[in-house]
């Protein structure tokens, strides 16, 4: 823990008359090491990519910005806390840090060409999250983002090993995704009762060449009853033309009667690569 980041934080907070609030998942981070640590990921893959800009999703006071500021990149903050969103526009007055007052999720990320993202993100809104980055895949070439970690945990690939849900094997059809580091509790104020992970998020270059809407439509079905086989979840589909191309592709590689979460991802990656529909 940094006592004068936690400090800082607390005098600015009570400056504004704002008390963290839990529904917006206001843990602030409070560790000049982690800041610094983001910074220099964020620096380093866009020295690669040259986006057309940064975003943050949540600045909270802006310690992350200060660290970016003096780039080369542009910088657009989405706050959705009005008090925070106008102490954001006042400390940065550059034109080359924008702050925006809106739900990141109403955010159109598909009007730039090479977004990188990052944020701590609110357990209350990450698979929302994590959704809107595939159906943006396309502008995402890189994403660098804090979860909680269990929940961080199930979307990292590893070989031999289940996936639990549907999100785990979407995020992964669009994304590699990489564990940067674990971060204690200890390092937010006020301190969760969980410790967090930093995750990567690196655009495939092969991503599934059906439609975002047929892959996660497909999934959520496959899904939709997880202790059931996929011959069990197909059932129950209206489309007779939708449902039979699903049957054969599925009974062609034996794996009707196997429940979803025990797919491979390679089995899904053909399925959503192919010309079934």
């Amino acid at each position: 823990m940094d006592l004068s980041l936690k400090s800082l934080t607390v005098k600015t907070l009570d400056e504004l008359n704002l008390k963290p609030k839990k529904k917006l998942g206001q843990n602030f981070l409070i560790s000049k090491v982690v800041y610094k640590k983001i910074a220099e990921s964020i620096i380093k893959n866009a020295d690669l990519i040259h986006p057309e800009i940064l975003v943050e999703i949540g600045p909270g006071l802006g310690y992350l910005i200060d660290e970016l500021k003096n780039t080369n990149y542009k910088l657009i903050g989405i706050e959705l806390d009005k008090k925070l969103a106008q102490f954001l526009k006042f400390k940065f007055s550059s034109e080359k840090v924008e702050i925006k007052n809106q739900d990141f999720l109403s955010f159109n990320l598909n009007s730039f060409d090479k977004v990188i993202v990052f944020g701590n993100i609110p357990y209350s809104i990450s698979s929302l999250i994590i959704e809107k980055f595939c159906k943006s895949y396309k502008s995402i070439p890189y994403a660098i983002i804090m979860l909680q970690k269990e929940f961080g945990d199930r979307l990292i690939f590893q070989e031999n090993l289940k996936f639990s849900s549907r999100l785990s094997v979407l995020v992964n059809l669009y994304f590699d995704v990489y564990k940067h580091s674990v971060i204690s509790k200890e390092h937010f104020w006020p301190k969760p009762k969980v410790d967090s992970i930093l995750i990567e998020l690196k655009g495939k270059k092969s991503p599934p060449s059906k439609s975002i809407e047929y892959v996660t439509n497909v999934l959520k079905v496959c899904f939709s009853m997880k202790r059931k086989t996929i011959w069990n979840n197909l059932k129950y589909l209206d489309n007779s033309v939708y449902k039979e191309e699903l049957i054969n592709f599925f009974s062609s590689h034996m794996m009707l009667n196997r429940r979803a979460e025990e797919i491979e991802l390679e089995i899904w990656k053909k399925l959503f690569s192919d010309t079934f529909i």
